[in-house]
């Protein structure tokens, strides 16, 4: 498989969401296309080998980023995307923007010792957690609702 579209792509992504996206995330971007989530992944993974894109490792997982090496490369090149492709791109990338800051920024998980459940939600800004929720719940299945 020719790698070329899909890491423009990758690049193209990441440069309009304007924000650090996990590889599920950018996976997204790429439904009912071409290329899968095993695309996508093998695509950032050489893209950071290329120093095309950068990882984070966040407390909400690994997140990656356009480097200026990427947006460089991208400027000359864009057009190898195919239109279509880098429309639904595009789209995608203006209509789920908050919904990805979302993702990006908070995480939330349950904790079961016993017979106590609690659910904690965080909120992150720049890798510092800024809020912390500890709901004590009844069970698992409350939890899962939260």
């Amino acid at each position: 498989m020719d790698f070329a579209e899909p890491s423009l792509a990758v690049l193209y992504v990441l440069q309009h969401a304007q924000v650090p996206m996990t590889i599920e995330q950018i996976s997204c971007a790429f439904e009912n296309s071409d290329y899968t989530y095993m695309h996508v992944a093998i695509v950032v993974n050489r893209l950071l080998e290329n120093n095309f894109v950068i990882k984070h490792t966040h407390p909400t997982g690994e997140f990656f980023d356009i480097t200026v090496a990427g947006r460089m490369n991208l400027s000359r090149l864009e057009t190898e995307i195919r239109y279509t492709l880098r429309q639904k791109l595009a789209n995608y990338c203006k209509e789920n923007i908050s919904q990805i800051n979302i993702e990006s920024n908070t995480m939330a998980h349950v904790i079961a010792f016993n017979d106590i459940h609690q659910v904690i939600l965080q909120a992150f800004d720049k890798d510092a957690t800024m809020s912390q929720l500890v709901l004590n719940v009844v069970d698992y299945e409350e939890a899962q609702l939260i």
